[in-house]
């Protein structure tokens, strides 16, 4: 068995587990198998087992209950094989799909500008972070036509973000960490120079954070939004950190408060809504978006 068919089978059970409500392990043998997935109990322990060294998940057994439940301390853990478990899940279906196109592909469309030319280097990538090996690259600016530059980096976590990916790494020529696109990457090679550990968890420069844009000034966000999209902030937050107040405005708007950080990528995720909602607070933010309302009017009279 591959360990993708592996890991699709662990993420189906761990889904199971956190759905029911302390299931034991018959009940959960025989859900599986509704999804053609036939183990035995000695393979059902085994795959508890993996949970717990593999992917660091506690799958434990409730006597009291008598049901399996999911440690809440796991819980990192857990979203992450249930993201990856989803991402492999799609991929399994536009195989099949790629496998029968001439019946089914006029059911799926696929935006055509997206960019997959980086993912030639995520191996490389990913053996660098796994071994702490430097690395050189020969960046390019957005203009491919023009030759690159080349910079030495100390990758330290790849970020995938609007079908494409990045990564974060220490850059030698600026002494600073730095976000880096893979699609702008023209050639990659073996660094003799020192590896530059990440001085923290580098998942945590992302915290408060929009997309790939880590820096900026932590503030409250507050904005207003009309009645008509709240059913889609409430299906899909626009940043983890967003609340609602449970009182509208006498107009009905309803109040999101954030607390994220300021800049590059809080304006492009408002962007996308801005005709029908209001930016509260900061004053720098509904500002920023004043002045570009009034350019958009100058430049369309």
């Amino acid at each position: 068995m591959s360990q993708t068919t592996l890991t699709l089978k662990l993420g189906k059970l761990v889904r199971l587990i956190q759905e029911g409500n302390y299931s034991n392990a018959e009940y959960l043998i025989s859900a599986l198998s509704r999804d053609d997935i036939n183990i035995s109990k000695r393979t059902f322990e085994r795959y508890i087992q993996k949970l717990r060294e593999e992917f660091h998940i506690n799958c434990l057994y409730s006597e009291s209950s008598k049901g399996y439940f999911i440690e809440e301390d796991d819980s990192s853990h857990l979203n992450l094989l249930l993201r990856f478990t989803e991402l492999l899940e799609s991929a399994s279906g536009l195989e099949r799909v790629i496998q029968n196109r001439d019946k089914r592909q006029n059911i799926i469309e696929i935006d055509k500008n997206t960019d997959n030319e980086g993912t030639i280097w995520l191996q490389e990538i990913i053996k660098a972070i796994e071994h702490k090996q430097s690395l050189l690259i020969d960046y390019s600016s957005f203009d491919k036509s023009k030759s690159g530059k080349i910079r030495t980096i100390s990758p330290w976590l790849l970020k995938f973000h609007k079908g494409r990916w990045y990564v974060l790494s220490h850059d030698k020529e600026s002494q600073s960490e730095r976000v880096f696109g893979l699609d702008r990457i023209l050639d990659l090679q073996k660094s003799d120079s020192a590896y530059v550990k990440s001085m923290k968890n580098p998942k945590k420069l992302f915290n408060n954070a929009f997309g790939i844009w880590y820096k900026g000034k932590l503030e409250n966000i507050s904005i207003a939004v009309h009645p008509n999209i709240v059913p889609y902030f409430r299906s899909l937050a626009l940043h983890p950190s967003q609340s609602e107040q449970s009182i509208p405005r006498k107009d009905g708007w309803i109040i999101y408060k954030y607390k994220a950080k300021n800049n590059q990528g809080l304006i492009i995720a408002l962007q996308e809504w801005i005709d029908q909602i209001e930016i509260i607070e900061p004053l720098s933010l509904r500002d920023h978006f004043k002045k570009m309302g009034n350019l958009i009017l100058k430049r369309h009279q």
